[in-house]
């Protein structure tokens, strides 16, 4: 903006439509639950065959 008080009322705006969205999405939302169990990961070899199983050498 070349017009300092337009852009200041510009700010403003957007701040307030900040404002307004966090306080209906996170203002009183409940915590999150507790993270999922991660997945038992493979073993190097188990990754691989299942790698070279998507693989074709020819």
């Amino acid at each position: 903006f070349t017009d300092p008080p337009a852009a200041e009322r510009q700010i403003e705006l957007i701040l307030g439509v900040l404002d307004a969205w966090m306080a209906a999405h996170v203002g009183d939302a409940p915590a999150p639950a507790a993270p999922a169990p991660a997945p038992k990961t493979a073993s190097p070899e188990e990754a691989m065959r299942s790698l070279v199983s998507w693989v074709s050498v020819e």
